[in-house]
Parts: C-alpha cells; sequence; structure tokens
C-alpha cells in the first residue's frame, strides 16, 4: 500500500514561539477518510513543561461546536531535555462526527512548537489529493 496515494497530509497549526498557552488547530473535514492522525513536533521545551495534545470532534465546519473526544489526549511532562526535537501524537478512528481538529495546551514552562501535521487514513477513494499546504510529493516504485 502507498502512504502518499492513501493517505492526505495537511499542515493544520504552524510554528508557534516558546510561550505558555493553549492553542487550537485548523479543521479536518473527514469526508471521505476513516482515521486522521494528528502529529504536534516540538523544538526546544522547558523543564516541567506539561504538553497535552487533545482531539476534538463536531458537526460544524468552522469549529464552534467541537468538544474534547474522552480519552483521545497525549500528555507529557518534560525533563530537562527529553521533549526537545520531539512529538506528541493523537488518532481517532471512525470518529462520529464529520469534524476534527486538536488543542495544544502548553502549561507549567515554555514549549516552542515546531506545526501539527493531520494525516487522514483510510480514504474511500485512492488516490488522494493532497492540501495545499503539500508543496510537492514524489513516490519510487523498487528504485535502482
Amino acid at each position: 500500500m502507498n502512504f502518499l496515494a492513501n493517505s492526505k497530509l495537511a499542515r493544520v497549526l504552524p510554528a508557534a514561539v516558546a510561550a505558555q498557552t493553549l492553542l487550537t488547530s485548523s479543521v479536518v473535514d473527514m469526508k471521505g477518510f476513516d482515521a486522521c492522525s494528528f502529529i504536534a513536533s516540538f523544538g526546544d521545551v522547558t523543564l516541567n513543561s506539561v504538553l497535552t495534545l487533545q482531539a476534538q470532534h463536531g458537526d460544524q465546519s468552522d469549529g464552534s461546536d467541537m468538544a474534547n473526544i474522552a480519552g483521545v489526549l497525549a500528555t507529557f511532562t518534560a525533563g530537562a531535555t527529553d521533549a526537545d526535537d520531539n512529538l506528541l501524537v493523537v488518532e481517532v478512528a471512525r470518529p462520529t462526527k464529520r469534524f476534527l481538529r486538536v488543542t495544544l495546551a502548553r502549561t507549567a514552562a515554555n514549549a516552542e512548537v515546531d506545526g501539527i501535521t493531520a494525516v487522514q487514513s483510510n480514504p474511500a477513494e485512492s488516490p488522494v489529493v493532497q492540501d495545499a499546504s503539500v508543496l510537492a510529493t514524489d513516490f519510487a516504485l523498487s528504485p535502482t
């Protein structure tokens, strides 16, 4: 199975400077897909920073009715350097509502965010069309 033909990638949150704030991604429309993973990437994360990536869902495309999906969150409390340049990931399979997004809470100490990427998978039709945030792709089958 080809990853690019069967997964739609989108950058749903740009980089954010080090801070202690709540960040909210853009909304992902799940029509035609069965699952979505959200990947938050970090730069420098200060000791004791608490990072929480929470999945949300709703029926409105503008996100006005988003609610937390119980139990779909990834939380990590940073040590001196163990969160630097690493990831938090959550996945929602077979969502019960059409629209998804995530929030990223950065509390207790500063954390620099490199961005959040959404990877929609298990499409109803393949190949998928990539999001406009994907500048280019390529695929090699049995390269020589």
